[in-house]
Parts: C-alpha cells; sequence; structure tokens
C-alpha cells in the first residue's frame, strides 16, 4: 500500500493505491490526522488505486472521517469498483461524500 499527499491551500490530497487491510489501517488514520492540520478546509481521499480494501482499510476511513467532523468536509473521490463494492455492501456509501 502506498498513499501519496498533496495540498493546494486549503484543499488536501490524499492518494491511495494498493491493497488496504488491518496492517495498513494505522498508516492511513496516520496520513488522515496529519492532513486534517486547522488551514484545512477540505480532504479529498482518491481510492482509484485501491485493488483491495478490507475491514481494516474501511475502520480506518470511517475513524478519519469521525476526525473530519464538523470541522472539515471529507471526501471520497475516484473510488475504484472494489471500494466500490465495498462501500455499498457495508452500507458506508450512505455515510460518505462520493464524487
Amino acid at each position: 500500500m502506498r498513499i501519496d499527499t498533496s495540498n493546494d491551500g486549503r484543499v488536501t490530497h490524499l492518494y491511495i493505491k494498493g491493497d488496504v487491510d488491518l496492517v495498513d489501517a494505522d498508516q492511513i488514520r496516520e496520513a488522515g490526522r496529519v492532513a486534517l492540520s486547522p488551514q484545512c478546509s477540505t480532504l479529498r481521499i482518491d481510492l482509484s488505486g485501491v485493488t483491495f480494501m478490507g475491514a481494516g482499510g474501511l475502520a480506518a476511513l470511517v475513524a478519519i472521517r469521525n476526525d473530519a467532523l464538523p470541522r472539515h468536509l471529507l471526501v471520497l473521490e475516484n473510488i475504484s469498483p472494489t471500494v466500490n463494492h465495498v462501500l455499498r455492501v457495508s452500507g458506508l456509501d450512505a455515510v460518505f461524500t462520493i464524487q
């Protein structure tokens, strides 16, 4: 799994690639925590490169969402078909803002 970050002023992007599971959850949570700085108003997480999403990865996304609210907007974007399926099956597609 790999996480890249970019920042456009008040918008921070996390680009997550590869297989995401329990082993990666702490790294994803930490990347989200760092990204949600006081200067950040929107965190966009690009999931186009995710090839597998396990329960640990979902838990990390939920933890980032909980940390983001209410001060930040969190958007999951460019979700891969694999992530789309997992979000739908878990019901989390109704919880996250997805673009």
